[in-house]
């Protein structure tokens, strides 16, 4: 959520709460495949968008590969 600037002191705050890096390497953002996505539909939509490429990706990635 927010800007990357947000993001970048949100990660630090947590680093200064003991949070790891592998911890906070977890947390997407600024969330969503739309950049400027402002308005609640588009922002979901975008939202949406990045968590089914996420899980696909995952899903792949368990697959045998074909041959």
């Amino acid at each position: 959520l927010g800007s990357y600037r947000t993001h970048t002191l949100r990660l630090q705050k947590l680093h200064e709460l003991g949070w790891s890096r592998e911890e906070t390497a977890q947390i997407r953002a600024p969330v969503g495949i739309f950049p400027k996505a402002r308005d609640a539909h588009t922002l979901a939509l975008s939202v949406l968008a990045e968590v089914a490429s996420v899980r696909l990706r995952q899903e792949d990635s368990c697959l045998p590969p074909s041959s």
